[in-house]
């Protein structure tokens, strides 16, 4: 039924000028070692897509998994990032804390919006986690909040993510 629809429509118009074509970047297949270590999250592994690319840097994606031999909690420390971030949980759960909000627990299917510069840290994650965050702006950094005792107070170190632009 579908090949005779097609038969019956007239071709596309001319394009207009301001119409992009699909691109290289347009699909990005998962490969054996697309996924790889996260700096800062323990036991978890991140698979960054060429998205940006075709899309000039506006946005970028990553998946974020729990690793195939996770034992850990995928806690990490405080830490804020330079780009808005959209998260959707496609398996499993992870329960994080906002500012401003306080602990939530996030689980399949749920969704959260992160702007830039709130401060959060995951606390916990289930073994067969996984999650898909939008970047936008697809260059982003962290900065990681960590408690100098002897201070008495928290110290901010500051990471440009060269491994979510592959």
């Amino acid at each position: 039924m579908a090949e005779n629809h097609r038969n019956q429509e007239p071709p596309l118009p001319p394009r207009a000028e301001h119409q992009p074509l699909a691109t290289e970047y347009f699909i990005d297949r998962e490969t054996p070692d697309s996924y790889q270590p996260v700096p800062g999250y323990e036991g978890l592994e991140q698979r960054a897509f060429t998205i940006w690319r075709g899309t000039e840097g506006r946005y970028g994606m990553f998946s974020l998994r729990a690793g195939e031999n996770f034992t850990g909690t995928g806690e990490s420390p405080w830490h804020t990032h330079s780009s808005d971030q959209m998260t959707y949980c496609l398996e499993g759960w992870v329960v994080a804390e906002y500012e401003g909000i306080g602990v939530v627990r996030l689980e399949k299917g749920d969704a959260v919006f992160e702007s830039r510069n709130n401060r959060h840290r995951q606390l916990e994650v289930s073994p067969d986690m996984q999650s898909i965050q939008i970047l936008i702006p697809a260059e982003m950094s962290t900065t990681w909040y960590t408690w100098d005792s002897a201070g008495g107070c928290y110290q901010g170190t500051t990471v440009q993510h060269t491994d979510l632009l592959p």
